[in-house]
């Protein structure tokens, strides 16, 4: 997984990019949902600082997959 930061995303927001498709677009964070497929192949645009605690949720989520919130 990739996780880029710019601050002209809102703050609590993102862009989920898989496999080259926009599969989000400026979503809430609150709403996102962990599944079960390739991290590699995923690329999360948020808000510089949503990055820190949108991190540690995602990798905490882990092998259960589900809500990050």
């Amino acid at each position: 997984m990739r996780v880029l930061t710019t601050p002209s995303i809102r703050i609590g927001h993102c862009f989920v990019v898989e496999d080259g498709v926009l599969v989000v677009d400026g979503g809430r964070l609150a709403d996102l949902v962990r599944v079960a497929g390739d991290d590699e192949a995923t690329e999360v645009d948020l808000h510089p600082i949503d990055a820190p605690a949108f991190i540690t949720r995602w990798f905490e989520c882990g092998q259960s997959k589900g809500r990050l919130n």
